[in-house]
């Protein structure tokens, strides 16, 4: 025969650490819309300082291709950032099951975390195309 498994009251540092965890995830969203808006003043304020400079330089702008895949991953780079940023509406939530309430929060950060990622992406391609522009 076996014998039962000991187990042991949960300690005070056990039940933080589950607290932490579980306000961790929830923070999870809001570290990402907080990473996004940031993305998004960058975002906005590289392309407006190149058109300044554009408008400033009195020399003779070339309109070619790497000129306008700038402009085209740029403007890709802010829809994904404010789609990034805007609320989305998720299916209901069994709140009485912390697994679903993990996987609504864990659902919720990752879209805004791809979105981000796309942003990104789009972005430094833009900045790619613009040394493309820059130096051909």
């Amino acid at each position: 025969m076996t014998e039962p498994i000991k187990t042991r009251s949960i300690t005070d540092e056990e039940k933080q650490l589950k607290s932490l965890f579980i306000d961790a995830i929830a923070a999870q969203s809001t570290l990402m819309d907080s990473l996004a808006q940031r993305l998004l003043m960058i975002e906005l304020a590289i392309p407006s300082l190149y058109v300044s400079l554009l408008k400033l330089n009195s020399a003779k702008i070339s309109f070619n291709l790497f000129f306008a895949l700038t402009f085209i991953f740029w403007l890709l780079a802010i829809i994904f950032i404010i789609n990034a940023l805007l609320p989305k509406t998720y299916h209901k939530v069994n709140r009485n099951s912390s697994a679903d309430i993990e996987a609504f929060f864990d659902k919720a950060a990752n879209y805004k975390r791809n979105h981000i990622f796309n942003s990104l992406f789009c972005f430094i391609a833009g900045l790619t195309a613009l040394l493309g522009n820059v130096f051909i």
